[in-house]
């Protein structure tokens, strides 16, 4: 009997210990900054929105220029074993990968689906 309690009990710390992981796998949200550089090495600073919804993350980017294009909205925008992993669309299907980076922010690559990649860095706001 006490090795079923010890049995039941362990169980229910990893399963409140896994359940605190993924909680904690989200982005602060508000507006990141940080930047994008092309496949040619062509660097822009952009800022991104980020919200959450229930258990959804939204995030969009928008390229710091007057008059620039349009925010871009990211898709299927989720975690994968610590990386952010998410899509977006500029002309062509754009799959990015990126890795958590020093204070909150995240730093990757980007590939098309042409096989050219480029980088992305996004930095948390200052009070996320």
């Amino acid at each position: 009997m006490k090795s079923l309690v010890r049995l039941l009990g362990l169980t229910l710390v990893t399963l409140l210990g896994l359940s605190t992981g993924l909680r904690a796998q989200t982005l602060a949200p508000g507006t990141w900054t940080g930047s994008v550089t092309d496949p040619g090495g062509e660097e822009a600073a952009v800022t991104y929105e980020v919200s959450l919804t229930g258990d959804t993350l939204h995030i969009s980017m928008t390229v710091v220029v007057p008059d620039g294009p349009p925010a871009f909205v990211f898709s299927n925008v989720h975690f994968d074993q610590g990386k952010l992993l998410f899509t977006w669309n500029a002309n062509v299907d754009i799959n990015c990968s990126l890795d958590p980076a020093e204070g909150g922010s995240y730093a990757g690559s980007c590939t098309d689906s042409e096989g050219k990649s480029g980088q992305m860095k996004m930095i948390p706001p200052k009070n996320g």
